[in-house]
């Protein structure tokens, strides 16, 4: 257990990469990470995702990336910020890919149960129990998405014996715990009813479908996200221009009173992308992508 997927995540990545060592990481992806990254020292090599292929990465280019310094592969399915969800196939070519290189691959599962289309995959599903226990996988999830925790602050990881000690003496110096009454709490979630998260699930599909036909009658679909809760907007002006989505941003919040989180806040690749968040209401969601898409069209 740990303070949310973000505690977790910090904590399997102090015991298991540090300075010098190089990381790969998703572009565009959760800010957070690179933070994390600064905290142990260790360096971030972006890999791209291909907004043109449903923002998944392409494995035969990430193997230029790879140098003897390597050490671990970070993926993250369902995606924040694309709401990608990485086919079966492509989780087996990236668990491959990791073991070729000797590398560790922490897999962010946050968004494993907001699935719209096909099924979530953990890379740990595809390890015998002797193979999980070597502990070359670590698998990342959360309360705060599924059952909507956010502010309890409390997630979980999966790995081998071995490599769990470590992460608990990590997690041992930094907090020591997670309090009674919040362990208690996600213990109910878990095995209590469940018709709230297929509910949620629902919820966020309806307004997925509702985006994606706005911006496909605004002419400005690229992409169906087919978990999490958010979609990525290409702002582009109409002559074919990039814009950098932080000004976007801001100008849009300023004129229209809309707010959304401009894509080079994830990285270089969704720059002229802002990305919005699924969890307003329908009306808000409505209002805001046809905002969107009419200032972008200035």
């Amino acid at each position: 257990m740990a303070m949310g997927g973000t505690g977790a995540i910090l904590a399997a990545l102090m015991a298991t990469v540090g300075p010098g060592e190089e990381v790969l990481i998703p572009d565009p992806h959760w800010p957070q990470y690179s933070m994390q990254l600064a905290c142990c020292g260790a360096t971030l090599v972006h890999y791209p995702l291909d907004p043109r292929n449903e923002w998944l990465p392409d494995v035969a280019k990430m193997e230029r990336l790879v140098t003897p310094r390597t050490s671990l592969l970070i993926i993250n399915s369902p995606g924040n910020p694309t709401g990608a969800v990485f086919p079966a196939q492509l989780v087996a070519e990236l668990l491959e890919f990791a073991r070729r290189h000797d590398l560790y691959l922490l897999s962010d599962e946050c968004y494993d149960e907001l699935v719209f289309e096909g099924k979530h995959v953990s890379p740990a599903t595809m390890l015998s129990r002797d193979e999980f226990d070597d502990g070359r996988v670590i698998s990342v999830y959360t309360f705060s998405k599924t059952y909507a925790m956010t502010g309890w602050r409390i997630g979980y990881l999966a790995t081998g014996r071995q490599l769990m000690k470590t992460i608990v003496d990590v997690l041992n110096a930094s907090y020591t715990n997670i309090s009674t009454p919040i362990q208690r709490a996600a213990a109910a979630a878990l095995t209590g009813p469940q018709e709230c998260v297929t509910e949620m699930r629902q919820t966020y599909h309806r307004r997925r479908d509702l985006a994606v036909k706005l911006l496909k009658e605004s002419g400005r679909y690229v992409y169906t996200p087919r978990g999490a809760f958010y979609v990525l907007v290409d702002v582009t002006n109409p002559e074919g221009t990039q814009r950098r989505g932080r000004q976007f941003a801001l100008d849009l919040l300023r004129e229209r009173n809309v707010a959304v989180a401009p894509g080079s806040g994830f990285g270089s690749v969704a720059e002229q992308f802002v990305r919005v968040s699924l969890a307003a209401t329908d009306e808000e969601i409505e209002r805001g992508v046809k905002e969107i898409c009419a200032f972008a069209d200035r």
